[in-house]
């Protein structure tokens, strides 16, 4: 059970969640430690997982992402 539920945390079906949980400990390893290199660390292992997820998507979905993406740079 514990591995279903890694595989599907990281192939995209609980998206929000990972999204949010990447977000959460990337921002608590920044300001708890002070080292930039952690948060982007966790930037890019948020791309990657957008970006797996982008290519199996539809368009409305994929429309989502991309704002997504955008609020990630933009930040």
């Amino acid at each position: 059970m514990v591995k279903s539920y890694i595989q599907t945390f990281f192939l995209g079906t609980h998206f929000n969640f990972s999204i949010i949980l990447y977000f959460l400990i990337s921002i608590l390893l920044c300001i708890t430690l002070n080292i930039h290199f952690f948060f982007n660390c966790f930037l890019a292992l948020n791309f990657l997982h957008l970006f797996y997820i982008y290519k199996s998507s539809s368009i409305k979905r994929k429309m989502r992402y991309i704002y997504i993406i955008y609020i990630y740079i933009t930040f």
